[in-house]
């Protein structure tokens, strides 16, 4: 007799978690997630020195395991972190995916390998 484990969602390890942009430059940030069952359901929010804003549902896109924003910084405040979060019917995750918007010429790709 074999039970399937059942799991809230959690971040997939090896993503990319800094993107160093221009102003005006397109980001495309993927949140992937590990559960058991897989359709999840996404939400984001985006941190910066002075608000964290909910991400409106048309502006990105989904699938059962990964949530796909393009993000573009247009002014000095569109620099920060964004937060994605997954949830399935076991329940939501614990702790963010976290990504960090940075101005260009800092480092170029930072990879989770958690």
């Amino acid at each position: 007799m074999s039970f399937l484990r059942a799991d809230a969602p959690v971040c997939a390890p090896g993503q990319v978690t800094r993107y160093a942009v221009s102003r005006n430059e397109d980001a495309e940030v993927t949140c992937s997630v590990q559960a058991n069952p897989l359709q999840a359901t996404f939400h984001w929010t985006f941190n910066n020195t002075a608000d964290m804003i909910d991400v409106p549902q048309g502006s990105f896109t989904s699938s059962s395991s990964h949530s796909v924003i393009t993000y573009t910084p247009i002014a000095t405040l569109d620099y920060g972190t964004l937060l994605c979060w997954a949830s399935n019917n076991i329940g939501s995750q614990q702790k963010p995916c976290i990504f960090h918007i940075v101005p260009a010429g800092e480092e170029r790709v930072t990879r989770n390998t958690h």
